[in-house]
């Protein structure tokens, strides 16, 4: 536990001095550069760390085997990670290396993406730690990676450029068939909502949560048959509510801080946060009842990490106005990542503490 406290302090304490230094660009660059040996030296020489590490050795080995394109499109796992491991292994037959490879680009991709797009470069990293999601990237590695694109995929999106959000999605397809859900922002994003769409909107999710039961099954013999392994697991099974809470604070925190800035619901970089934020909600509540669902989940709370710093600034530009609403919400904000970052630690609920 001990390392991942470190790697916090870390975060914060480096992220300070680099943040009151912000006009000297090597001094951010130093604080990126070290966040990334980290992350890299974390995950590329762990040994059994992460309940699916086995799983991920196995499959190494097994990509190396792969001969024909039609053995790379048959398999279970999506076609894209398969390639990557084979690839590595033309190279080297051992998953060590292939290991740290694979977590210097995954974590490089993700600095990057903070590099250029947060407000707030430690807030959004601290984020990114607190509330779990680099422990999921420890675990989910193929998911892991499908994240970082759909996060470029959404920026995609704030600037207009639906293709090119698209195929985003669809690449990050080729990690985990599951990115195809952040599909629906792209949908949603073209709707003009008024109040009747927004109340149909919501009936149609509760509807939906309490048809889930019955329509989960279905889907799981028909379009999502990869996923029957995971029948007769606890993936299939109830969620913990506790497990839901952070999404949905993550959520409406979001909801609220869009709600105290000038240009609220017109930018487009906010209805985009906006959607994430509820998509997010609306998953974390269907993960209560079926916990695979919050692997879904995931793809609309990760945006949190880059739209809570934008949002944040943007409040803050009417603090003289509403002090008070401002500091009340970072009051908020900081606590709960505190708690979350306590919580999902003492709960190891993919299998990384202690560090080994």
């Amino acid at each position: 536990m001990g390392v991942y406290i470190g790697n916090a302090a870390a975060i914060l304490a480096a992220g300070w001095i680099a943040h009151r230094y912000e006009d000297k660009k090597w001094v951010s660059g130093l604080y990126l550069f070290g966040i990334w040996c980290i992350w890299t030296l974390l995950g590329g020489l762990r040994t059994g760390i992460g309940t699916d590490y086995n799983h991920y050795y196995n499959l190494f080995y097994e990509a190396g085997a792969i001969q024909t394109v039609h053995d790379l499109f048959s398999q279970r796992e999506e076609w894209l990670y398969l390639l990557l491991n084979k690839l590595v292994y033309l190279f080297s037959a051992d998953f060590r290396v292939y290991l740290l490879l694979y977590s210097g680009l995954l974590y490089m991709g993700f600095l990057i993406f903070y590099q250029r797009y947060s407000r707030n470069l430690s807030m959004s990293l601290w984020l990114f730690t607190a509330f779990e999601f680099f422990a999921i990237s420890l675990c989910f590695m193929r998911q892991a990676a499908a994240i970082l694109l759909v996060l470029y995929a959404y920026v995609g999106l704030t600037k207009g450029k639906r293709l090119r959000a698209v195929i985003l999605i669809l690449l990050g397809a080729g990690f985990h068939w599951s990115a195809l859900c952040a599909l629906a922002a792209v949908v949603l994003g073209e709707i003009k909502w008024s109040r009747g769409r927004v109340i149909a909107a919501c009936a149609s999710t509760g509807m939906l949560l309490f048809a889930m039961r019955w329509i989960l099954p279905v889907l799981l013999h028909t379009v999502l048959s990869r996923y029957q392994v995971y029948e007769g697991t606890p993936f299939l099974e109830n969620g913990h509510p506790a497990l839901a809470f952070f999404p949905a604070v993550l959520g409406a925190w979001i909801l609220y801080g869009i709600s105290r800035t000038e240009k609220k619901w017109e930018e487009r970089e906010h209805r985009y946060a906006a959607i994430a934020a509820v998509l997010g909600i609306v998953m974390a509540l269907y993960s209560c009842q079926y916990l695979i669902l919050e692997r879904i989940t995931l793809y609309f709370s990760a945006y949190a990490t880059v739209s809570i710093p934008q949002i944040r600034r943007d409040m803050k530009k009417k603090e003289q106005e509403d002090g008070f609403y401002y500091k009340t919400a970072e009051g908020i904000l900081l606590f709960i990542s505190l708690v979350a970052f306590v919580f999902y630690l003492k709960n190891d609920r993919y299998g990384v503490v202690p560090y080994r």
